[in-house]
């Protein structure tokens, strides 16, 4: 069985300025107006899609490290903090956002392996297709930097790393769901691979721009999505994203 990108998205800080001052997101964190954003921009895709079992993974790498830090700040100060930066703290409350705010009715799993988030999210999702458990899956990457910390945070990687934030969304499908749409996939996933040597010779010349744990998702979205595309890690290990070739007609 084959996997299909539908559709993708990258949302970054800038996008989101507005968003955050709307009430409906007054208590959400930047990862879930980011991944919110990210989902929603993907799903539209779908005109019907209240028909369909969609599953989503999220992959995030530091998860909700600023409502973290606000709860351990005002515990720390105040020895009592608010119980939505103790809800929001959770790992796996930025999926528990989306999956509610988006009425998804599949399956919802978190994943975090710091530089590999993403690709572990994606090889989540890949299995969940072929196992035909739900008709589309939503893989969703998004790590953002924490304010007060984000010093700190820099110095956990090496110095040819240069941090950012974001997220970023794909809509994948079998070909039982590619077979009754016209509109042909922007790509074809065949498997996810992984390399643990740390060969730290390898990526001493690499300038690793705009740097989060996830951001393997958004280097799918920005390649050709032909052949192989490999992912450098700053502690030299490396993933690979193995595409398959893009079907324009899919015969049964």
């Amino acid at each position: 069985m084959s996997v299909f990108i539908l559709s993708q998205a990258i949302i970054k800080q800038d996008d989101i300025i507005d968003l955050k001052k709307m009430p409906e997101f007054r208590k959400a964190t930047k990862n879930m107006i980011l991944s919110y954003l990210a989902a929603s921009k993907v799903l539209s895709y779908l005109s019907d899609r209240g028909q369909y079992s969609i599953g989503i993974v999220v992959g995030s790498g530091h998860g909700e490290l600023q409502a973290t830090n606000s709860f351990c700040k005002d515990y720390t100060l105040y020895a009592k903090s608010r119980p939505i930066f103790f809800q929001n703290s959770l790992h796996n409350s930025t999926l528990g956002y989306l999956a509610n705010k988006l009425q998804l009715s599949g399956s919802a799993t978190s994943m975090s392996n710091s530089y590999f988030s993403g690709e572990d999210a994606l090889d989540f999702a890949i299995d969940e297709i072929k196992l035909d458990l739900v008709d589309l899956y939503l893989v969703i990457g998004v790590d953002c930097l924490c304010d007060e910390l984000s010093t700190s945070q820099q110095g956990l990687y090496p110095l040819n790393v240069n941090l950012s934030e974001g997220a970023s969304a794909l809509l994948l499908s079998s070909d039982s769901f590619v077979k009754n749409h016209p509109t042909a996939p922007l790509g074809t996933l065949k498997a996810v691979e992984y390399s643990y040597h740390e060969d730290m010779d390898s990526v001493k010349s690499v300038n690793f721009e705009n740097f989060y744990d996830s951001n393997a998702i958004e280097q799918i979205i920005l390649s050709d999505k032909k052949s192989t595309l490999n992912l450098p890690k700053p502690n030299g290990q490396t993933s690979s994203i193995i595409f398959g070739d893009i079907p324009y007609s899919i015969s049964g």
